[in-house]
């Protein structure tokens, strides 16, 4: 094992243990994420009402913006 580390370099181990703890490190923000969403997913569903006009994601501002236009007052022919 001896001939193997000295046929790498410094800069060359410390390169593979930097991808290493970089790929852990991503991993464990996306655990956390995927839990974050997990967690708030019952409360967001449950309190909607309550919370008005907050949006947990990309994905609810499509369906609060409809429901906006929707609202709005329209002429005759059906135009804003």
């Amino acid at each position: 094992m001896q001939a193997f580390y000295s046929e790498l370099s410094i800069n060359q181990i410390l390169q593979a243990a930097f991808q290493i703890l970089t790929y852990e490190k991503v991993r464990a923000i996306q655990v956390i994420i995927a839990s974050s969403v997990a967690i708030s997913q019952p409360f967001q569903n449950a309190q909607s009402k309550r919370l008005g006009a907050s949006i947990f994601g990309t994905n609810d501002v499509y369906p609060k913006l409809k429901s906006f236009q929707s609202k709005l007052p329209r002429d005759q022919n059906g135009k804003l």
